[in-house]
């Protein structure tokens, strides 16, 4: 189950709403399914989803990697534009945004 609290102590509070911005421009009805599958399929165990603005990378099948590819293009430290989710986590949150709609 996603922790806000915990995911803002790993990493910080300006990747949680970078988090909540990833949410919000790239799942959407075209694209909850892809995205969800990709996540969920255990036999991907590597990969990479290329939304809009965002990039999913996952790292294996139970971790993967949100990098805000159109912040990167102007920024040299990447601290700020990339950060680690697990996949339960991530499933977890869009579970809520579906039920959510």
């Amino acid at each position: 189950m996603f922790n806000k609290d915990e995911f803002i102590k790993r990493n910080s509070e300006f990747l949680y709403q970078r988090l909540n911005n990833f949410l919000e421009i790239e799942v959407n009805e075209e694209t909850f399914l892809i995205i969800y599958k990709f996540l969920e399929l255990q036999n991907f165990r590597n990969g990479e989803y290329e939304g809009n603005q965002y990039l999913i990378h996952k790292k294996n099948i139970q971790e993967v990697q949100i990098v805000d590819m159109v912040s990167e293009e102007f920024c040299n430290d990447f601290s700020q534009t990339r950060f680690d989710i697990t996949v339960y986590e991530l499933l977890d949150l869009m579970n809520e945004m579906k039920d959510a709609r």
